[in-house]
C-alpha cells in the first residue's frame, strides 16, 4: 500500500482494517463483487468507517 510505502503504517492499518470489514459484512459491494453499490457509495462507506475508527482511539 502507498501508506506503508511512505511509513504511515497505523493509517494503513486503520484503511485496511475498514476494508476487511465492509467486505465481511457484504452489504456494501460493487457489482463486480456481486453487490449492487456504486464506486462512489463504497468510498462514503469506507470513509464513515475510518471515520469511526479514529474517533474510538
Amino acid at each position: 500500500m502507498l501508506l506503508e510505502h511512505h511509513g504511515e503504517n497505523s493509517l494503513a492499518s486503520l484503511v485496511m482494517k475498514a476494508i476487511e470489514d465492509q467486505v465481511a459484512e457484504r452489504n456494501i459491494r460493487t457489482p463486480d463483487l456481486g453487490g449492487g453499490s456504486t464506486t462512489w457509495e463504497v468510498g462514503d462507506d469506507l470513509e464513515q468507517r475510518i471515520r469511526k475508527m479514529t474517533r474510538m482511539v
